[in-house]
């Protein structure tokens, strides 16, 4: 079982997360310097051309640590949805290409069900109608849900 953004694979990153490290130092001293430009250009002990540089070089850090932030995030595949998986497809440590089928995710929540219906019983059931659905082969109990209800009924 699995919750919606839990992640399911995810690809090595760690040298993308040693430099994310590096750029957070970066971000860091980047904060303090602009920090002390803009107290003292109140001041007027500093040119505006330096607070500019320094507000700069604070942009650049915080745009340069999302943008590898946002590499690390590409690399993990997170549930869609909250589900059942099933028997992953993939071995550890194989190379997937995109559009790779990684495993099976079940819905929990939702239970479609196609069956037939004698004509005449058409009128005993509608929009709203709690079913039943018994998935155990003959002779077996069926495996324990939640009562599904219909909710779309066409002709």
């Amino acid at each position: 079982m699995v919750r919606h953004g839990q992640a399911l694979v995810e690809l090595d990153s760690r040298v993308e997360r040693a430099q994310l490290a590096a750029l957070h130092a970066q971000l860091g001293l980047a904060r303090v310097s602009a920090g002390r430009a803009r107290a003292l250009f109140k001041d007027n002990a500093v040119p505006k051309a330096q607070l500019d540089s320094a507000e700069s070089a604070l942009q650049s850090a915080t745009g340069n640590a999302a943008a590898l932030q946002a590499q690390i995030d590409r690399k993990i595949v997170r549930a869609p949805f909250d589900g059942r998986l099933g028997i992953r497809l993939v071995n550890l440590g194989q190379y997937l290409n995109p559009g790779t089928a990684i495993t099976d995710l079940q819905s929990t929540e939702a239970n479609y069900v196609d069956f037939a219906l004698p004509q005449q019983q058409l009128k005993q059931i509608g929009v709203g109608m709690v079913v039943r659905i018994n998935e155990g082969l003959p002779g077996r109990a069926p495996k324990p849900r939640s009562r599904p209800s219909i909710r779309h009924w066409t002709q």
